[in-house]
């Protein structure tokens, strides 16, 4: 029963790759849905094909998607996926037939895609990749460098929650630029929350893939806060060490989760959800980010107890066209909704960010 089950997955899941390589959110979910099936039977194939297709998967997504797929040549990022696709329905097919040779062939294909195929991928033409165009001509240097090339790139990409999207947003570039401090910004949203609570932990997350992200700015915001911190490890499996902390942590301690983008929220909630496995006394009422794509991560967040605060977003950035477009792909939004950002546009706030660093 369970092999029919993810057989079945497996084959909607290639489908749709070989349909529209351009959308990957189906692969990104099958990796999450089979990891969560396995843990339910003691079927050793599934085990098996759990750990190929979730290494897999992820290995793909850390080489050739989020933050690398702005510079690979999208027609052969394309076959690659449709390629990926195949091998799944192949696989599927091979697994209910109980052939295990066809199994091992199929394996071998993957193998060939990991080892050969993605190192022989071209790189995009730099013309295609366009500097982004704003109405807003930011004065503040750190959100002038988040908001320039290279930190943003105008082109299609693949986001880490498979979505596709026509801009791409990379918090390294302002992390490694030495003329701006972006510390300074999460320091004073922390600082908000002081006065609302106290604050017991900062949380940064070690990602599974994409940009390093707000882990490297963890040393400058402990120093200027004055908070310890922890580091989540998204991928360790092993139940221990996930959650890096020095000390005894209090019993409803209050945890703060820092990182630099949120689009759909699923990499803050895996880290919520190994903090409360590590500690099931403890609360995480906010997350801070960077940049929120509003793609359905305050939403989620939301219905696990966690406040998003954003610094900047799209609405700051007074995108209609952006907003309308990415949140499109979101479950959360509907018609009406889409209305409502329209109409907000005109009355917007660009809260938290201050009135003069914009002109």
């Amino acid at each position: 029963m369970v092999n029919e089950i993810v057989c079945e997955l497996l084959k909607n899941v290639g489908e749709a790759l070989v349909e529209d390589p351009e959308e990957l959110r189906p692969l990104k979910l099958l990796a999450d849905k089979l990891d969560w099936m396995v843990r339910t039977c003691e079927d050793e194939d599934i085990m098996l094909l759990d750990t190929f297709v979730t290494l897999f998967t992820k290995d793909i997504f850390f080489n050739i998607f989020t933050d690398v797929s702005a510079w690979i040549d999208p027609e052969q990022r394309n076959n690659l996926t449709r390629n990926i696709g195949r091998g799944l329905i192949e696989l599927a097919d091979a697994v209910l037939a109980k052939d295990t040779i066809r199994v091992y062939e199929t394996y071998k294909k993957f193998g060939r895609i990991w080892a050969y195929d993605i190192l022989k991928l071209d790189k995009r033409n730099s013309k295609e990749i366009t500097c982004p165009k704003h109405r807003i001509k930011w004065r503040d240097p750190v959100l002038k460098a988040f908001n320039s090339f290279p930190a943003e790139k105008c082109c299609d990409n693949i986001l880490a929650s498979g979505l596709k999207s026509s801009y791409h947003k990379d918090f390294d570039y302002v992390i490694i630029d030495a003329k701006v401090d972006p510390t300074d910004y999460f320091v004073r949203e922390i600082e908000r929350i002081k006065e609302k609570i106290q604050i017991d932990r900062l949380a940064f997350i070690d990602k599974e893939y994409g940009p390093v992200g707000a882990i490297a700015l963890a040393r400058s915001i402990i120093t200027k806060t004055g908070i310890d911190g922890i580091f989540v490890r998204l991928r360790r499996r092993a139940p221990f060490d996930r959650v890096k902390i020095k000390g005894k942590i209090r019993k409803k301690a209050n945890i703060i989760i820092i990182s630099d983008v949120a689009t759909s929220g699923s990499g803050i909630l895996k880290a919520a959800r190994i903090i409360r496995e590590e500690f099931p006394y403890v609360n995480i009422p906010y997350a801070v980010v960077f940049y929120d794509r509003l793609q359905g991560a305050r939403e989620k967040l939301k219905m696990s107890g966690i406040e998003l605060i954003a610094i900047t977003s799209p609405l700051t950035e007074k995108k209609p066209d952006r907003i309308v477009k990415e949140k499109a792909f979101d479950e959360f939004i509907s018609r009406k909704e889409k209305e409502k950002i329209k109409e907000f546009l005109g009355e917007i706030s660009i809260e938290p960010l201050r009135e003069q660093d914009v002109l």
